[in-house]
């Protein structure tokens, strides 16, 4: 065989590494191999394939292992059907590797080495070594040539542990020393020997493997037993292992290569040594005398060195362990009803996910319900089928039977990050309410963080009252329930960027007491009374929702907790509030605050959705629907008006037709109902801040190092019946939050105030936090 040191190339220390690439019988077998885990790893100008034209489609998916698509011909034993392959091959600077059988290498090479430029350098992939390289001697001429020999098959996920070898005379040639840098590269372990020592070492590693394997299928099909039912049901892992390299063997593709490696002269040789091994052991067994087989075993043994025996029966264990594994893992997860995703060797970049229906000691069978191309297929099952259709995306499980010796199993974890980029995903806009210092980033950064969500980016962010809304497009894994997703993305920004709801003052007496409020119950006041009463330590207090301001004050009187709206970032103080508080609010005092978002969801019965509801009704107060009108247009709802928000709630969760109800927060706990959208009001972002009331002498001092800002609060008929307290001594802040009617609320740092002022009510000092938003006019 020719090589880069023949004396016809006079300097091949010059010769480029080369830029294309021509295989010839890239289909199948060491071509197929080579391109998959070696060629279609490495960069090239130009790679042209070449087989027969009845694997014309395998041809192509040998193309799919380089990143840019090869031009792909087929040959006839006498043209080349594709005139870009013939440039390719006359063009400077190319590799040739001839993967055709051996019975073929000759006519082949004769066919296509006159068409190649004098540089090209032609590389052989056949079984026997000394006989390629005579057989292309005459041929090649003063090209360079050399022999690759890939150890291992289609089945290899990757090249990384696996073992090529590199056959040649005489000093490496330079190109090949280049090609063992490539595999070296990607994790493969290169051997070199001339072809001589190559044919003597697989004299034995391949033609006495092959004969052994051969005569164990024999004597397995000769032994009167059925090889199924008998034999295979009762199989030991070592018989299972060597009948599976025996069928191997027997497979029909593998036939023509087995055929003509025990065809060679060296095989008679193994044969007589298979047949004389065999004697000896037949004048063992038999005997009746157990210490004639352990002292073979022994002698046997003998020949290995310690540590070679070792890593030997190493690697066969381990073998086995991962036979017996696959399959104990594919039972439980059959057992289980697990999905599963499935990947075969002859498709490696395909995935095939369901559930497993049936195993047996060969294959495994799978329902599959993953449907569609990467990165837009869903899944047939779960919330899948609904996505499916919003989708558009058609189709039905399939069953299908997997050979097990020819997959790898995707579960867990692993199974899911494959997911994530075969799924589609569903685009939906969410608004986020944050506090005004978080900005649209602040938001995409916790989104970034959910499983099954992604490509999360700001659509739009307007702040409103020192509140900042953020509205996100997101894309949902086609597999989640999105409506359930949408509302963990809103719970853990709220974890993430909570807001203050407010702090009181710690009772002083611990006897019990309810809390009241103005009803009904489900209206941002409950809201309001149950941050109150957890603030106090009262979430187990009862809530009691009363008729009017002035009910609530007397239970005040009375020595319970009272809850009242004082102001609104919107609209400003709330006079109904403010009014009753001067009529009936003498000897009360306020201990804390707590900030209510004004915000409207839409609500549906359990197991609806707004995509089964369009059209339907929509029901809540007056107020709430005309804040709704673009949500109620999106959805072609017809708009019912009801006495107050909870009816709405109240309607709908007792059941007839299907329809929407709009209403705060909280509504779902109370009537069993499902939020379907969060914040579907035009406008939201406003807030109410609710004081909470008591009895004088109900509140004491703050302990534990707390030190809040704490303010004295008046409700007074208007301004100038707190101007003695405006004009007090000393610097101050002062604060007026004023009504339409001209009655006000006057927030101040003095302390001392006087409490009997004409027209005015003192309500105590108590901490007011500034970080919530209001209406106000300074003083």
């Amino acid at each position: 065989m020719a090589s880069l040191s023949s004396a016809a190339v006079t300097d091949s220390a010059a010769i480029p590494a080369p830029e294309r690439l021509v295989v010839v019988g890239a289909a199948a077998g060491a071509g197929r191999v080579l391109c998959q885990h070696v060629f279609g790893r490495m960069p090239w100008r130009t790679v042209l394939l070449i087989d027969l034209p009845g694997q014309a489609a395998t041809l192509h998916e040998a193309g799919d292992a380089f990143a840019e698509p090869p031009v792909l011909a087929t040959y006839d034993g006498e043209r080349l059907h594709d005139v870009r392959g013939t440039s390719v091959l006359a063009a400077p600077g190319t590799l040739v590797c001839l993967a055709v059988p051996q019975t073929h290498l000759g006519t082949v090479a004769a066919a296509f080495t006159p068409r190649l430029a004098a540089d090209a350098v032609v590389v052989e992939t056949a079984p026997m070594k000394r006989a390629a390289q005579l057989t292309l001697q005459p041929v090649v001429g003063a090209r360079h040539a050399f022999g690759v020999r890939p150890l291992f098959d289609s089945l290899a996920r990757s090249l990384a542990g696996q073992t090529i070898v590199l056959t040649h005379d005489g000093a490496e040639p330079p190109v090949a020393a280049w090609l063992r840098g490539h595999v070296e590269a990607l994790g493969g372990i290169v051997q070199t020997t001339t072809p001589d020592g190559h044919d003597r070492a697989m004299a034995t590693v391949q033609t006495l493997t092959q004969q052994t394997l051969m005569a164990f299928a024999d004597a397995v099909a000769c032994s009167g037993l059925d090889i199924e039912d008998a034999l295979w049901a009762m199989r030991t892992p070592s018989f299972e292992t060597l009948l599976g390299l025996a069928v191997r063997t027997l497979a029909e593709p593998q036939q023509p290569a087995v055929a003509a490696r025990q065809a060679q002269a060296e095989a008679r040789d193994v044969s007589h040594r298979l047949t004389e091994a065999a004697a000896a052991l037949a004048a063992i067994v038999g005997r009746d005398d157990p210490a004639l087989t352990r002292t073979a075993l022994t002698r046997l043994r003998d020949h290995f060195s310690g540590s070679l025996f070792e890593t030997i029966h190493g690697t066969a264990s381990a073998v086995v362990s991962a036979t017996q594994a696959k399959r104990a893992g594919l039972a439980r997860h059959r057992r289980d009803a697990t999905p599963v995703g499935i990947v075969t060797a002859d498709r490696p970049d395909d995935l095939r996910v369901g559930t497993i229906v049936e195993l047996t000691p060969t294959t495994v069978t799978l329902d599959e319900v993953l449907v569609g191309t990467r990165g837009d297929a869903v899944l047939l099952s779960g919330e899948g089928v609904r996505n499916a259709r919003a989708l558009g995306v058609g189709g039905k499980p399939r069953r299908t039977a997997f050979a097990m010796g020819r997959i790898d199993v995707l579960a867990g974890a692993e199974l899911d990050a494959h997911l994530d980029a075969w799924l589609a995903h569903i685009r939906r806009d969410v608004r986020f309410l944050v506090p005004e210092s978080i900005a649209g980033e602040g938001v995409t950064h916790v989104l970034s963080q959910v499983p099954r969500v992604r490509d999360a980016r700001v659509v739009s962010e307007v702040v409103r009252t020192g509140q900042r809304a953020v509205v996100v497009r997101v894309g949902i894994r086609a597999d989640a329930d999105v409506d359930a997703t949408v509302e963990d993305l809103r719970q853990r920004v709220a974890d993430a960027y909570a807001w203050p709801r407010g702090l009181s003052l710690p009772r002083r007496h611990a006897h019990p007491v309810a809390v009241h409020y103005l009803g009904p119950a489900g209206t941002f006041s409950e809201t309001g009374a149950r941050h109150c009463a957890a603030g106090l330590g009262l979430a187990d207090a009862p809530l009691n929702a009363l008729g009017s301001f002035e009910q609530v004050l007397a239970a005040v009187h009375s020595g319970h907790i009272g809850v009242l709206p004082i102001v609104s970032s919107s609209s400003g103080l709330v006079e109904r509030a403010a009014q009753a508080l001067l009529d009936r609010g003498r000897g009360i005092e306020a201990g804390g605050v707590a900030d209510v978002p004004v915000r409207f969801d839409a609500y549906v019965p359990d197991g609806c959705h707004l995509e089964d509801l369009r059209g339907a009704d929509v029901l809540s107060h007056p107020q709430a629907l005309r804040q709704c009108a673009r949500f109620i247009a999106r959805w072609r709802l017809n708009p019912v008006e009801t006495a107050s928000t909870a009816e709405a709630g109240r309607a709908i969760a007792r059941g007839g037709t299907p329809a929407v109800a709009l209403a705060g927060a909280g509504l779902g706990e109370t009537f069993g109902l499902r939020v379907a959208e969060r914040e579907v009001d035009d406008l939201s972002g406003s807030l109410t801040r609710f004081l909470v009331l008591g009895a004088q002498g109900t509140f004491g001092a703050l302990t534990g190092g707390s030190d809040p800002t704490l303010r004295s609060l008046w409700v007074a008929a208007g301004r100038q019946h707190v101007a003695d307290v405006l004009s007090g001594p000393g610097p101050a802040f002062d604060e007026l939050i004023q009504g339409r009617t001209g009655m006000v609320l006057l927030v101040t740092s003095r302390t001392g105030a006087d409490a009997g002022a004409d027209g005015a009510v003192y309500l105590g000092r108590l901490p007011w936090t500034p970080r919530t938003p209001l209406v106000r006019l300074e003083a």
